[in-house]
Parts: structure tokens; sequence; C-alpha cells
């Protein structure tokens, strides 16, 4: 009887054993595919933010541009000319369009 008994609580144990493991390997792989998708969404994440620095670098480049023209262009006025005429204020607009 005392070996039967005991041959139950092994055959139980290892059974539980068996169990948990598979429990905890599922448990794990359920963390790994979450951390797969964090991956792919930062990678995605960065890709978009790198378009927009490149982005936001043409236009500083545009703009830094435009407004080297507007310099050279005013340059050349009158030295004793103190107010910007309605052309001077339509170009400065026109500058960030």
């Amino acid at each position: 009887m005392l070996i039967l008994l005991a041959s139950h609580a092994y055959a139980y144990n290892a059974g539980r054993g068996r169990a948990e493991a598979a429990c905890n390997a599922a448990a794990l792989q359920s963390q790994v595919d979450a951390l797969k998708r964090d991956l792919a969404a930062a990678q995605a994440s960065e890709r978009i933010a790198a378009g927009l620095a490149n982005q936001a670098r043409v236009r500083e480049e545009t703009l830094k541009e435009r407004l080297s023209n507007y310099e050279q262009s005013i340059a050349g006025g009158e030295p004793d000319i103190c107010l910007l005429g309605p052309a001077d204020v339509d170009s400065l607009r026109g500058l960030v369009r």
C-alpha cells in the first residue's frame, strides 16, 4: 500500500511539474510575442520620426534660402529709409508660406 501511495505521489508531482513548465513556457512565449510587437511599433515610429526630421531639415533650408534672397533684395535699398512698405510686408509674410 505504501508503495502504491508513493508511486501515485510521484506521478502526481511529475505531472504537475510538466504542467507548470508548459504553463510557464506559454507565459514566456506570450511575453516574447508582446515584446516583438512593441519592437515593431518602435521601429515604425523611428522611421516616421526620421522622415519628419528630414522634412523639417528641407523646410529649414528652404526658409533660410528665402530669407537670404529677401535680405539680398532689400540690401540695395536706400539707406535712409526706415519703414517697410506694403510690398516688403507682403514679402516677409511670403517667406513662411
